[in-house]
């Protein structure tokens, strides 16, 4: 087909194949041939498509996106060059199979162009040296393994326009690919929407929407920035959240919320003591214990098996934070976070005493019921038993002035007793009877405070007292720890467990 001396224009309201012969302007003039499709396009073989004139071609896929997807391909061998392909604003068109025109020279200036929605199965890529241009507002669906970069392979010069969308619907792992801007304009998205995870090939910071529609954004070594106020992540879920370091810019927020979790969502609210005026803040929630817990004065056998970092990048107006952690019952080491304290680890220390936690019940949350201070080093923070789930050693003294040592795992805190003329403590935790009785003895901390009650005095002891030669009778008493014998072995001899044997 051979146009002359006008811009031509030729509307298919259908299906277009061609798979051999050409379009063409000879040379003289400056005319444009337009090409507009309402239907499938593929492109095979040895078709072509040239202009000589010092005009251009044009194919616009141009079927509305209400009305369906598009199907398209192009892997002619013929000429290409001056040729544009269109995948028009509010139109969806759908890679076919693959799309590229070989790599000569002379094809240097042919190009796929998107201002609607493109997208591309994990099967096909664009390729050779066709040029790509994602325009302004458009939308690139990816489903390659190796994200953007798996889909859109060609030699020839390519861009990603950062007022663009971009979605990650692969069925496998993905990478987000090289290719992806590094900051994407307010209004625009990045979508996840992969069962099995996307993960972040460098940093990322989206000015507009992070949408979660399936499937973990895992950041590994990077990090991805979004605002701070309400829109900046939505969608996130048990099944779709931030798995790494999930940052956020604070200007003009008081109180800011952090999609993240590890192997689970632990979601965390950060209050902050003064509205933020500038800088960003991030959270990672990090599975397990804490490396150096142990010295941190919280129990690791009652303890939320996360701890979540903070990370400050400038951030300017508040100075310390309160945050607020969600995480599921399975992740209560110990079963129960009635006794939870918060503890905070910066600058190479824990604070000297846990905070006291509120927020402690069903659906499991906890936060420090004072400030942390937000310093400018990286700082984590744990939730957990700061006073030990009970007393140890034994409490039962035999008789007034007798002692025994109580203790709790815990360092730090005060002994008391509720009645000192039955028994006293001393800060150590040694108890010394005074009179027959019982009392409560106290263990407090800063946080919390754990107590058990001393008995002094013996009680009677209990069981069948009267037995024939060669009988047994188990004898007990309710005061543990003690020691039985026999006044006259040659009568009866009795064991530690208090079995009394009769002899004669």
């Amino acid at each position: 087909v051979t146009a002359n001396g006008f811009n031509t224009y030729i509307n298919i309201h259908g299906n277009f194949n061609m798979s051999g012969g050409s379009f063409k302007y000879p040379s003289g003039g400056s005319n444009n041939l337009y090409v507009t499709i309402y239907g499938n396009c593929s492109v095979t073989d040895t078709a072509s498509m040239t202009n000589a004139s010092g005009g251009s071609n044009y194919f616009h896929m141009a079927l509305p996106s209400s009305s369906g997807t598009m199907l398209m391909s192009n892997i002619s061998t013929g000429n290409w060059s001056k040729t544009t392909f269109y995948v028009d604003a509010n139109c969806t068109a759908q890679l076919n199979g693959n799309f590229g025109i070989g790599t000569s020279s002379s094809l240097a200036d042919a190009t796929l162009a998107a201002d609607g929605t493109l997208i591309c199965p994990a099967a096909y890529t664009v390729n050779d040296k066709i040029k790509f241009t994602l325009n302004s507002g458009a939308t690139l669906k990816v489903a390659s393994a190796s994200g953007i970069d798996g889909n859109i392979t060609t030699i020839g010069a390519k861009s990603f326009d950062n007022h663009a969308n971009y979605v990650f619907n692969g069925s496998t792992p993905q990478i987000t690919g090289t290719l992806l801007p590094s900051t994407i304009a307010t209004t625009d998205t990045i979508t996840v929407n992969n069962g099995s995870g996307v993960t972040l090939s460098h940093n990322v910071t989206v000015n507009g929407t992070l949408l979660f529609m399936d499937g973990l954004l895992h950041t590994e070594i990077y990090t991805i920035t979004t605002p701070g106020t309400a829109g900046g992540v939505v969608g996130a879920s048990p099944s779709g959240y931030v798995e790494g370091t999930l940052q956020k810019t604070i200007s003009g927020s008081s109180v800011i919320n952090y999609e993240v979790g590890d192997i689970d969502y632990a979601p965390v609210t950060l209050t902050l003591n003064a509205p933020g005026t500038g800088g960003r803040l991030g959270i990672k929630c990090n599975y397990g214990l804490h490396p150096i817990v142990a010295t941190s004065g919280i129990l690791s056998s009652n303890i939320v098996n996360h701890y979540w970092m903070i990370t400050n990048s400038g951030a300017t107006g508040p100075t310390s934070v309160i945050p607020m952690a969600t995480y599921n019952y399975i992740d209560i080491v110990g079963g129960s976070n009635n006794s939870f304290s918060t503890q905070e680890y910066t600058s190479s220390a824990w604070l000297p005493s846990a905070l006291a936690t509120t927020n402690t019940s069903s659906p499991y949350t906890s936060a420090p019921s004072s400030w942390l201070a937000l310093g400018a080093a990286t700082t984590y923070f744990i939730y957990g038993n700061g006073c030990g789930s009970s007393i140890a050693g034994l409490t039962h003294i035999c008789s007034p002035g007798s002692t025994t040592t109580l203790s709790n795992p815990v360092s730090g805190g005060t002994w008391s007793s509720n009645n000192t003329s039955v028994a006293t403590v001393s800060p150590a935790g040694v108890v010394r009877g005074v009179s027959n009785g019982t009392t409560v003895i106290f263990y407090k901390t800063t946080s919390c405070s754990v107590s058990a009650v001393v008995t002094v005095g013996m009680s009677a002891i209990s069981g069948r007292t009267a037995i024939c030669p060669l009988s047994t009778s188990a004898l007990s008493d309710a005061t543990p720890g003690g020691i039985w014998s026999s006044s006259n072995t040659t009568v009866a001899t009795v064991s530690s467990a208090g079995v009394v044997y009769g002899i004669s």
